[in-house]
């Protein structure tokens, strides 16, 4: 609730990872779901501002689609600390499943940073996520 009362008042969202009854019981806006739980649902949750979901390929993507979801990270694109033994998607993955003409955006995930903004843009996404990296950021300065 205290991080609530911090947000709201300037606009700001809070989002929970997975777990949907969790956000309801807290009142919280938006949930982001696993590719998992992803592929289990048949409607959109309801009570949520905004809905995303992780992505790794094209039967996820047209279920974010038919479930009508706000937005989607899909990857993991680069080789990434998260993820160390499986093959990333790669720049012309990504590109070749952003050129479905979804009416979402689509961010990319997995080995971002400032420096692959431009990138990620120029080959089809609207932006970036990243965790690691912002931190890495922060803590320079």
């Amino acid at each position: 609730k205290n991080v609530q009362q911090i947000a709201r008042p300037h606009g700001g969202k809070i989002i929970i990872h997975r777990d949907i009854e969790l956000a309801r019981q807290l009142e919280i806006d938006c949930v982001h779901l696993t590719s998992a739980q992803l592929a289990t649902l048949s409607e959109r949750p309801q009570d949520m501002d905004w809905v995303s979901a992780s992505t790794h390929n094209l039967a996820d993507l047209q279920q974010v689609d038919r479930l009508g979801l706000d937005f989607a990270f899909l990857g993991h694109v680069n080789v990434s600390q998260s993820h160390p033994n499986e093959v990333p998607l790669g720049w012309s993955e990504f590109t070749a499943l952003c050129q479905h003409g979804w009416r979402f955006p689509i961010l990319a995930i997995g080995g971002q940073n400032s420096e692959t903004l431009i990138t990620a843009q120029q080959y089809g996404g609207h932006g970036i996520a990243v965790l690691r990296a912002a931190w890495i950021e922060a803590l320079k300065s």
